[in-house]
């Protein structure tokens, strides 16, 4: 049996100390929900801001850094209003298909290649990726509706969407990247460059659940 690559090592041991981080601090919520965001958030933050330092800014570029700002801002503030109204089992199972989202994408598009999704965008990304994104997504949303008792159906159709926002979240991110010409936001996550490489789907997916359960809301009352 082949080794991982050097890269998918430092992938795996990334998330074997940041995984427990977020589900530690989902579960026992404020404080520690609150610093571990707001980290996160300082940390997207400052890598946006490097996006200003490469090159003389044109007036496209500031709205990229301004739209950027605002789309970091309300993915955390959505992400804090999710564990307190929802729960940390909402967040959990959010957690769980974006992360399933983004595990069977990067081995299903390793294993199957093919044609590429936007290769203008971000090379990489292949539509046998993208599928198998929906698919990982999917099993997690069955799983959590399993032993959450909740209805099947709605979750899963719910875990498929969300799973499209957040691979449309990885390629708006992709296409900022592009436009500023640069690989990574930073490289302070080994393996996967920098807190918004890592949280880009994540952002999005938060932001579209929020609003769902917004709406939802509102409308039982």
């Amino acid at each position: 049996m082949a080794r991982p690559s050097r890269a998918l090592r430092l992938r795996i041991a990334s998330a074997l100390v940041l995984v427990p981080i977020a589900v530690a601090a989902v579960w026992f919520g404020p404080p520690w929900i609150t610093i571990v965001v707001g980290v996160a958030g300082l940390a997207m933050a400052w890598e946006l801001s490097r996006l200003a330092t490469t090159r003389q800014l044109r007036r496209q570029d500031w709205a990229w850094i301004a739209i950027g700002t605002i789309w970091i801002a309300s993915g955390c503030a959505a992400f804090l209003w999710l564990a307190a109204t929802a729960g940390p089992l909402v967040v959990f199972w959010l957690l769980g298909v974006v992360w399933a989202t983004d595990i069977f994408a990067y081995f299903v598009g390793k294993a199957i290649g093919g044609p590429r999704l936007a290769p203008r965008l971000s090379p990489n990304k292949t539509w046998a990726g993208v599928i198998g994104g929906l698919v990982g997504a999917t099993v997690a949303g069955l799983i959590a509706a399993l032993a959450s008792h909740s209805p099947i159906i709605s979750i899963t159709c719910v875990s498929f969407a969300l799973s499209l926002v957040a691979q449309a979240g990885d390629l708006a991110e992709s296409w900022g990247k592009r436009h500023f010409a640069v690989k990574d936001a930073s490289g302070l996550i080994p393996g996967h460059g920098g807190v918004l490489d890592r949280l880009d789907g994540l952002l999005a997916a938060t932001q579209a659940l929020a609003l769902l359960t917004f709406i939802s809301a509102v409308h039982i009352g």
